[in-house]
């Protein structure tokens, strides 16, 4: 690719990745400490394609390259992704210390420049670069790992208290991390590699800057699409109830309260129908609801929900009612769209609604 067609999506992607980052900073949202860390995050991103720039363009942008920007902005990747996705998933378990002391992992890069010559003399110029890429690379790693534990948490807490999640940014967050994955791989590929095979170090920082240009488009793309779905308090429910208060006997009573309610007042076609919602209706607390739901039930919040769903839907999709698209089925049983009753109904059944309503007709 020639120098002149990278400037077009370095220029495209800076531009882009400021509008993202400025209104993520004066948009008002109950989630605005998360923003503030994702618009730290994409002026990070940023920072490498205006160095790209630089040095695709004249000798007279070079006073405005940023010393020892690759020294410092590596170990500030992957905290940062953690921390979005932590404060979008668990708020309250992030405080203000929690966040600075993500700081520490400069520590390094500072004692790096600061006595470069000194360590550089022991264990050698190449020797310490490897050995600090290594040390990145590690940091990232744990960060992506520690994203992803999160993120199966939220899910798990999801379950245990909404029956529809696609309005809830597990979408998006999953994308980000997704992402961020993609181009951790491919910097650490080619920059082992390269030890390896005649890389040219300009090819090897272009690709990478390249792939960061790809990784902004697609945030700027999601972010018009979830950015703006709320960031909620959660209720967690406890994983063991072994301090619960609620006795067997009346834990049964509820169990049976729940299933007369389904049946008879057909809660579950409330399209965003919530645990809460539904302890409100029982005058219960979640908790135990969560409690009765997962040890009575043995099924989740959404699963409880959903299985009536497309147990009402298949009995739609079987009295021949084709007056009806999928769709309208769909949003009858409370799906608020046509993939999230597909993906459900297969889950279920083992087939989709269409080939369902097929097999009824044959």
């Amino acid at each position: 690719m020639s120098e002149e067609l990278l400037k077009i999506p370095y220029l495209f992607a800076i531009g882009q990745g400021i509008l993202i980052a400025v209104s993520l900073l004066i948009q008002k949202s109950v989630s605005r400490k998360a923003n503030y860390i994702l618009a730290i995050f994409i002026s990070a991103m940023i920072l490498p394609l205006w160095q790209g720039f630089i040095q695709l363009g004249p000798a007279e942008l070079l006073p405005l390259s940023i010393p020892h920007l690759f020294t410092f902005l590596p170990w500030l990747y992957g905290p940062l992704l953690y921390l979005y996705v932590a404060l979008k998933c668990e708020p309250n378990s992030v405080s203000n210390n929690r966040i600075v002391l993500q700081l520490v992992y400069l520590i390094y890069p500072a004692l790096f420049v600061t006595f470069f010559p000194f360590w550089s003399s022991l264990v050698g110029t190449e020797n310490l670069i490897s050995i600090t890429w290594a040390l990145i690379f590690t940091q990232m790693l744990v960060h992506i790992v520690l994203s992803i534990n999160i993120l199966r948490r939220y899910q798990t807490v999801l379950a245990e208290n909404y029956s529809s999640t696609e309005k809830r940014d597990l979408q998006w967050l999953t994308n980000l991390v997704i992402g961020f994955c993609i181009i951790f791989a491919l910097d650490m590929s080619i920059f082992y590699l390269k030890n390896f095979f005649d890389i040219d170090n300009g090819w090897y920082f272009h690709t990478f800057v390249f792939a960061e240009s790809l990784y902004i488009f697609t945030i700027g793309l999601f972010s018009l699409r979830y950015r703006s779905a709320p960031s909620e308090q959660l209720v967690t429910p406890e994983i063991k109830y072994e301090k619960s208060s609620l006795n067997a006997q009346v834990a049964s009573k509820l169990a049976d309260s729940i299933q007369s309610l389904m049946a008879e007042e057909k809660l579950f076609l409330e399209n965003d129908l919530t645990l809460q919602n539904l302890a409100d209706r029982l005058n219960v607390t979640t908790h135990h609801l969560s409690q009765v739901i997962n040890e009575h039930l043995n099924v989740s919040f959404y699963e409880l929900i959903n299985q009536r769903r497309i147990q009402h839907s298949k009995v739609l999709l079987k009295n021949g009612q084709t007056r009806f698209t999928i769709l309208d089925i769909a949003h009858e049983v409370g799906f608020n769209n046509k993939t999230s009753f597909n993906n459900a109904f297969k889950k279920y059944t083992g087939m989709t609604p269409s080939q369902y309503r097929q097999s009824q007709a044959a």
